[in-house]
């Protein structure tokens, strides 16, 4: 049986109509039509007279056929048509056939139907491990195999990559001849389609994950929306800095208050005649005694003493009697502010958010239609199955429908995809809009992480309006009350600003090489350093700025930070580098003198427990150590490190170089690496102090020889 097929394949395909022979490499022209590559040479020769003509006729249908080469002789033209593939294969496939005859075995063809991973046959040529003891398999029945619709009993073994369609052997040859025709075994077109069954799957997955995507929301859908956040973000961060700001007035309006009940002793007493008249003749005796004191006469001194003595003890008695007696009684009372009481006890809310939603356009609505209509198609669609199983699945698919009919809610539509067993699942997903919340929401898989609270920045500039300075050094700030104070060294200033832009509170006072600032127990008092003079200035900022007390040091100290209450840790950045405790008369408790730990002890900072944190610029690392000298870690930065300050509730803010400020816990662990970033617009963090939910920060400015700018940041969280 075998032989008969081949020789009607060879009587039916592989003569030439030329020779009559079995075709040797056919070529095929532009018309359809084959011939062996000589026989057309001979004939491209016999009927191409001269080398101006440039085309031939068809020995079949006579049709012309234009030269495939300009440049090249006739008898060269037959070289280059392409080969027919197709009849190529089935040459090769007889020459097989003949060659096993001859060596006495029976090829058989495989059906196209065995599947690609399926070992051959054993006992066939190309099995390696082919014995002659081994009887060869019987032949297999080729009606087994996908079988041509128009042509009985002949195998579907080629394919055509131009129509995409199985054809047989009289059907590539009959059908398939257009330009655009390429009929190839189903094995090769199987190989030389594989990149694209392999980028269509990697679509369905690229398609799957960005489903997946929208449903976790790392994908925004709706543009408009997400391009309204930032400038609703900002509007209310634009609303957080007003109410800090209104939090700050309040505040200093409380201090004002308290200010008042201070001072109201003094204005009650304003304007009392007895008083002035006590005054004046207590001026009057103390005049007479120090005339007495300078004659340095002994017997009038001592004569006089007496008489002063019983002088003094009269006006002691007369100062009870018009603080008993001339003086009314008085009563301090507060009366609040009704309607700012009920604000605070029924404050209203900032605000609402309100997301508008546009209509469906005509389009949308025509493209949600079609979608849906696809998806019903594709889900009752079923390839490769029985009439039995088809009706089965059926009457499963409108079962699920009948039953989805029932429970179908707004938002939903029905989804039937077939599992890997083939068994119909239903299920419904809901349509997530951004304001209508479904009823059976689906269970997200990774929530978004959501932000923390925004911060709330301020601004403060230290110049006085009749100033014309351009030049400011902010080397020290610390906070005072509802103030902070800000240490200029390049104009000699001690400056003292409201945080809430009171004009009252703002102070300055001149001081000779100041330096470094702390604030002390007393919440009225700061303490400033002198380097250049060896002094430690105590200043009193209540009811004007002023210096209190001065105490003298052995060495130049630059930044100082109170310690325990009755001590100050301040460091030497001259001669032996070195952090110093020094008592409240300036003698040194205890010198840490560490050449390896650092080399440029700058800013320090005291933490909760009682640790020294010093930040070293040229060995770019921050040190925190007992006040025995005994490190108990060290966090290296990237640039150098400028001001370092503890907020007394277990963070550490150390102002770095490259415009940022890092945020470090107690123990110098990394909590946060942008609280301040170069976005923020701080130009070179320079000094900074903190306490609890507020950081006060000067910078030292744009320009790369000198500090220039006036200004403090105030960051309240």
């Amino acid at each position: 049986m075998a032989q008969r097929v081949i020789t009607g394949v060879e009587n039916d395909y592989l003569m030439c109509s030329i020779c009559l022979g079995r075709y040797n490499d056919p070529r095929i022209l532009p018309c359809g039509h084959t011939f062996c590559r000589q026989c057309l040479s001979d004939h491209i020769q016999q009927t191409v007279s001269g080398r101006s003509n440039r085309q031939f006729m068809c020995p079949i249908d006579r049709s012309p056929v234009p030269s495939p080469a300009q440049s090249r002789q006739p008898r060269e033209w037959a070289n280059t048509f392409p080969e027919d593939s197709f009849l190529a294969s089935l040459l090769h496939a007889v020459h097989l056939h003949e060659d096993a005859r001859a060596g006495g075995h029976i090829v058989v063809l495989p059906s196209r139907r065995r599947q690609p991973n399926r070992p051959a046959p054993s006992g066939s040529v190309n099995d390696p491990q082919n014995t002659t003891e081994e009887p060869p398999p019987p032949p297999r029945n080729l009606s087994e195999g996908l079988t041509c619709v128009e042509h009985a009993g002949r195998l579907l073994e080629f394919f055509c990559l131009g129509c995409n369609v199985l054809v047989c052997a009289h059907c590539a040859v009959r059908n398939h001849r257009a330009p655009r025709c390429e009929c190839i075994a189903v094995d090769e077109a199987i190989d030389r389609l594989r990149p694209r069954v392999e980028a269509l799957r990697q679509r369905f997955q690229n398609q799957m994950n960005h489903i997946e995507q929208i449903s976790r929301g790392e994908i925004p859908v709706d543009m408009v929306l997400e391009n309204s956040k930032p400038r609703v973000l900002q509007r209310l961060t634009e609303m957080e800095t007003q109410l800090s700001r209104f939090t700050q007035i309040c505040l200093q309006s409380v201090e004002n208050l308290r200010q008042e009940i201070r001072e109201s002793s003094a204005s009650n007493t304003t304007g009392n005649p007895q008083l002035s008249l006590l005054f004046d003749a207590i001026q009057e005796t103390k005049l007479t005694f120090d005339n007495v004191m300078q004659i340095n006469s002994s017997p009038d001194l001592l004569s006089t003493l007496p008489r002063v003595e019983s002088q003094a003890d009269e006006y002691d008695a007369a100062m009870m009697a018009v603080s008993e007696y001339s003086t009314p009684s008085s009563e301090i009372e507060f009366l609040t502010n009704a309607a700012f009481n009920n604000f605070l006890r029924n404050p209203p809310p900032v605000g609402s958010i309100n997301i508008k939603r546009a209509p469906r356009t005509h389009s949308q609505v025509q493209n949600t239609r079609v979608s849906q209509t696809t998806t019903n198609t594709r889900t009752n669609t079923r390839v490769g199955r029985d009439q039995n199983t088809r009706n089965r699945q059926g009457q499963t698919n409108r079962a699920n429908q009948g039953q989805t009919s029932r429970v179908r809610r707004e938002g939903t539509f029905n989804v039937t995809p077939a599992n890997r067993t083939g068994a119909p699942v239903s299920q419904q997903t809901p349509i997530v809009r951004p304001t209508v919340t479904p009823r059976n929401p689906p269970r997200q898989m990774n929530p978004r992480r959501r932000k923390g609270p925004q911060k709330s920045k301020s601004t403060i500039n230290v110049k006085n309006l009749q100033e014309d300075t351009m030049t400011w050094q902010l080397t020290g700030i610390t906070f005072v009350g509802y103030s902070v104070v800000v240490v200029d060294s390049y104009n000699h200033m001690v400056r003292q600003c409201s945080i809430a832009g009171s004009p009252t509170m703002n102070k300055s006072f001149y001081i000779e090489s100041p330096l470094g600032i702390t604030s002390l127990t007393d919440p009225t008092e700061v303490a400033v350093t002198q380097p250049d003079k060896r002094k430690v200035v105590i200043l009193t900022l209540d009811p004007d700025i002023r210096v209190k007390e001065t105490i003298g040091t052995q060495k130049q100290y630059e930044a100082i930070s109170q310690l325990n209450g009755i001590y100050f840790a301040v460091t030497c950045t001259e001669g032996r580098r070195c952090v110093d405790i020094i008592d409240r008369v300036g003698r040194i408790q205890k010198s840490i003198e560490r050449s390896q730990l650092f080399r440029a002890p700058r800013y320090l900072t005291i933490t909760s427990e009682s640790s020294i944190v010093v930040s070293d610029r040229e060995q770019k690392h921050v040190v925190c150590m007992t006040q025995t000298g005994q490190v108990q870690w060290t966090y290296p930065t990237p640039v150098s490190p400028w001001g370092v300050a503890a907020d007394g509730t277990g963070n550490v803010y150390v102002c770095l170089d490259n415009n940022c400020v890092h945020v470090l816990s107690e123990d110098g662990s990394l909590i946060d690496d942008s609280f301040i970033a170069a976005k923020d617009g701080i130009r070179v963090p320079y000094a900074i102090c903190a306490r609890s939910r507020q950081v006060a920060i000067t910078e030292f400015g744009s320009s790369l020889f000198a500090p220039n700018s006036p200004w403090v940041h105030v960051i309240s969280a």
